[in-house]
């Protein structure tokens, strides 16, 4: 039996919708952190979306890099190295961007927690909803 080779126009499809759904993710998750931590000073609403842009850009291009040439990396690490990368991307994105700026490290640090926390919390119950939903 000969397999199907794999259709780029599918792929393209896939990744869309995965890169859209991380910014959905990003969103919530940030204005969510935003509201339980009080940390960032967000000076306009389009300052807002352009760092979720640049952050999600940037955290999908880097992590994908990552997972694929670094894997071993990431392993030996325990994921501790992707802590490191976000809070990396986190900062690069803030630097950036001038209408968010944090006014202590500490809260800075504590965002980033309470960030990726959410977050995860949100792509876990997004995925058992939507197995749920596949199974029915």
């Amino acid at each position: 039996m000969k397999k199907k080779p794999i259709s780029l126009i599918h792929l393209e499809e896939k990744y869309g919708f995965s890169f859209l759904k991380a910014i959905i993710f990003n969103l919530l998750a940030i204005s969510t952190t935003i509201g339980i931590t009080s940390q960032p000073k967000v000076d306009s609403v389009t300052g807002f979306f352009i760092f979720i842009l640049l952050y999600t850009l940037l955290e999908v291009m880097t992590i994908n890099l990552l997972k694929r040439y670094f894997m071993i990396w990431i392993i030996k690490t325990l994921g501790l190295a992707l802590l490191l990368i976000y809070i990396v991307l986190v900062y690069a994105s803030v630097l950036v961007v001038p209408d968010i700026r944090f006014m202590t490290t500490l809260g800075f640090i504590l965002f980033i927690l309470v960030f990726l926390v959410l977050r995860v919390l949100m792509m876990y119950y997004y995925d058992k909803f939507m197995e749920r939903r596949r199974r029915t």
